[in-house]
């Protein structure tokens, strides 16, 4: 059993047990075995799809409590209907009630072939903000045709942003051919 636990990765593990992916790991962290930045390295790997998903205990691990002390001022969607080859565009602004670390993701949600909308997680920004200060986070996100990775099919997609795992803004956009 030992053997086919090592040799697949906690990250697929964490698909199927998120708990004993994220005990294994803190008793890993204590034991104090693996030097400090080789650690992180592990947790950050093998944590990848939980914290995609939001998930409230490997944030924790990381760093990024599940409610920071903040403010999202503004979100502004930009273009709320986009062509195939131009670029998505929004920003968010986000001001710090008490020092927070923040982990800003965003999430398309693609329209499919069967008219249904599939979600895909992308990083915008990790880091620190003191009480007091604020930061506007900009993004332009082509939908580049001939894709290898994923077919654009015309229709209303999603687009969200999550912080440290809670969604925080959610608007649909068009995409055209």
């Amino acid at each position: 059993m030992w053997r086919v636990f090592l040799e697949v990765p906690l990250n697929d593990i964490a698909k199927i047990d998120a708990p004993l992916v994220i005990e294994t790991l803190k008793r890993w962290k204590k034991s104090k075995k693996q030097e400090l930045k080789e650690m992180d390295f592990i947790i950050h790997h093998a944590l990848r799809t939980l914290v995609k998903q939001g998930d409230e205990d490997a944030l924790s691990m990381l760093g990024y409590g599940k409610t920071p002390p903040i403010e999202v001022k503004d979100v502004r969607l930009h273009t709320p209907s986009v062509r195939v080859g131009e670029a998505l565009e929004f920003e968010v602004e986000i001001v710090a009630l008490d020092d927070a670390m923040l982990m800003v993701d965003y999430i398309l949600h693609f329209q499919t072939k069967a008219g249904k909308l599939s979600p895909k997680v992308h990083k915008l920004k990790k880091f620190k903000l003191a009480e007091g200060e604020s930061i506007v986070l900009k993004k332009k996100h082509p939908f580049r045709a001939n894709m290898t990775t994923r077919t654009l099919y015309a229709g209303e997609h999603l687009l969200e942003v999550q912080i440290n795992g809670s969604i925080v803004y959610r608007e649909t956009f068009e995409l055209k051919e």
